[in-house]
């Protein structure tokens, strides 16, 4: 088996080298086609732009949640009275209708251009989701269907934020390199979710019984997620410039 694992990977590397190039033979548009910002321009440019450390770290944020959730919610759930069966069938809930969701934003944001009100509204909802998780978890025993609507809203919401943030972060950085501002978008994600799984393995640990450790955990990423999502109404008050947006339709 492990032979066979290899073999496709190995066709697919080979693939990728052989049949892929660097970019395209034609700019897929004309902000594409202008010459971005060397890196070390690039990076000071981004950390003197508001509206994108906002959504540096607000993005960071719902990221490292979501990493520490599919990572630790047997932990969560268990001790709640679900078993591994259930905890399978909720990742697959919350990923499942997370793709969905994600397939129906990004035209949606590529036609009308809300990227703000978009991210703040997946923050909002993200942040019910998880206060109706918590909730569940403190008033037990629940039937099993009383915590799937949450994870179904926070599977929606996570995969709004993902191409959101992700444009958003373009749209604001602009002629910055996207792998620039996008990279950092990814590293953020992953040092909160390092901080978030270090602390909620720390209230898994530290308590007499692990129904309350897994409540407190799940109520310290809720209030992560709060925090994120009244930051991202700082975007409001910002009134950012979609530059991207901007130089497409002077490009024109």
């Amino acid at each position: 088996m492990l032979v066979v694992f290899a073999g496709i990977c190995s066709f697919a590397a080979l693939a990728a080298v052989i049949l892929t190039e660097e970019r395209p033979p034609t700019a897929p548009s004309a902000s594409a086609d202008q010459k971005a910002t060397p890196f070390r321009r690039g990076l000071v440019t981004i950390l003197g732009n508001k509206a994108y450390l906002v959504v540096l770290v607000t993005f960071g944020i719902g990221l490292g949640i979501f990493n520490t959730i599919t990572t630790v919610l047997d932990q969560m759930v268990l001790p709640l009275g679900y078993n591994e069966d259930d905890t399978s069938l909720f990742l697959a809930i919350l990923v499942g209708v997370g793709l969905v969701s994600a397939g129906v934003t990004a035209p949606i944001l590529d036609t009308y251009h809300r990227y703000i009100e978009t991210y703040i509204f997946a923050f909002i909802l993200a942040s019910l989701a998880f206060l109706w998780f918590s909730l569940v978890a403190m008033f037990r025993p629940q039937p099993e269907y009383m915590i799937i609507p949450p994870l179904v809203l926070l599977g929606i919401a996570a995969f709004m934020i993902l191409p959101t943030a992700l444009e958003l972060s373009v749209e604001l950085s602009y002629p910055v390199s996207a792998s620039t501002s996008v990279g950092f978008l990814w590293m953020a994600g992953q040092i909160v979710g390092i901080i978030s799984l270090f602390v909620s393995n720390v209230f898994f640990d530290s308590f007499d019984t692990k129904t309350h450790g897994a409540t407190y955990a799940i109520w310290f990423n809720f209030s992560l997620v709060a925090v994120g999502t009244l930051l991202t109404f700082i975007l409001l008050h910002l009134k950012p410039e979609y530059k991207r947006y901007n130089a497409e339709t002077l490009l024109k």
